[in-house]
């Protein structure tokens, strides 16, 4: 089983649960972290809100804010700071994690 998942110059490494982009050390929650590696797992699939929200929370998802909260907080983290976004929003369908552009 892989204990480092890559999407393009992101590297997860879930022994020490840590996230490199560029391998410049991102500083994640936990429920970043979470969000994070559940969207590595899945790209460049797009998952749903509700298997991000399950993710999460497990059956106990609270209101529908939070996972948008959540998502804002891990982009300012892993996108901004870098010339091209890895997380992208399908609207109607889901996030995924991916190198280029998310419509497809």
């Amino acid at each position: 089983q892989a204990r480092r998942l890559r999407v393009g110059d992101l590297e997860l490494d879930l022994n020490r649960q840590q996230a490199r982009r560029a391998g410049q050390l991102l500083k994640l929650t936990p429920s970043g972290w979470v969000l994070l590696e559940t969207l590595a797992r899945n790209s460049p699939k797009v998952v749903s809100r509700d298997v991000l929200e399950r993710a999460l929370w497990s059956d106990q998802p609270p209101d529908s804010n939070s996972l948008k909260v959540h998502l804002f907080n891990l982009r300012r983290q892993l996108d901004k700071p870098f010339d091209s976004p890895l997380i992208h929003t399908l609207p109607g369908r889901g996030i995924a994690l991916r190198t280029g552009h998310g419509d497809n």
